[in-house]
């Protein structure tokens, strides 16, 4: 039984997402394992003819986004245009299972998958932790200035997406009651304010009002005599 050696800075991204360095031949055994269907290539060098020979022996498609060698200086990072078309390729379900890769798996490599965990939602603090654990002491600020600039508005999320993208929807239905209920309760407070005050106005007798409602007019005192109470007192058998 042959050996299983995943190739230099292997790692899994996602389900069905995979990261390295350039493999070799002693890595396809490991590799066979993963039933790749795309292969990103990340670095205008040519490829080896054995690793070309095993990518159409295993019938994968293999993408090559690294740009024109001459054109770009290799201590830049890579363009936004081709994160752009990596990431659109990275969120077509029908390539995977896929494999990221690059020369040593280290920068264009992590700021393509970098600019993956923005679009994720994670925080530049795990993003930055996560490509300099594969970067090493090797680790390029420009590339992380790259990754914390990408402006995540440029990418079209498809309906259609790998399930461990979540859509940044609105919230339920039943979510958004609660928030407006809670959110008007404040209002509805204070518009009752004034009307229980009204209303205590209205039934309270005001200066010169009686507490029937009527009229208070001040009457005349009385000359009659006043009345005589007789008190009697029976008493029983």
């Amino acid at each position: 039984m042959g050996a299983f050696i995943p190739p230099q800075n292997y790692g899994m991204v996602e389900q069905d997402l995979y990261r390295s360095a350039q493999p070799n031949e002693l890595n396809f055994p490991f590799l066979e394992k993963l039933h790749l269907r795309t292969v990103i290539y990340m670095t205008p060098d040519q490829l080896p003819p054995a690793l070309i020979m095993w990518l159409e022996d295993q019938r994968i498609n293999l993408v090559i986004l690294g740009e024109e060698v001459g054109k770009r200086s290799p201590w830049k990072p890579v363009s936004e245009e081709t994160v752009l078309e990596g990431l659109h390729l990275l969120l077509e379900p029908a390539n995977y299972p896929m494999l990221v890769m690059c020369n040593l798996g280290r920068h264009r490599t992590g700021t393509m998958i970098g600019c993956l965990r923005k679009l994720q939602g994670w925080s530049l603090t795990s993003i930055l932790d996560e490509y300099r654990r594969h970067a090493g002491a090797k680790y390029r600020l420009l590339n992380e200035q790259f990754i914390e600039l990408f402006d995540t508005d440029l990418v079209h999320v498809p309906q259609r997406r790998p399930p461990w993208l979540l859509p940044t929807a609105a919230p339920p239905p039943s979510s958004r009651r609660g928030a407006e209920a809670q959110a008007s309760e404040p209002v509805q407070e204070q518009a009752s304010k004034p009307k229980k005050a009204a209303d205590s106005a209205v039934g309270a007798p005001g200066v010169g009002e009686a507490p029937g409602g009527a009229s208070a007019e001040a009457e005349p005192p009385s000359t009659a005599p006043a009345a005589e109470i007789s008190v009697s007192t029976s008493h029983g058998p």
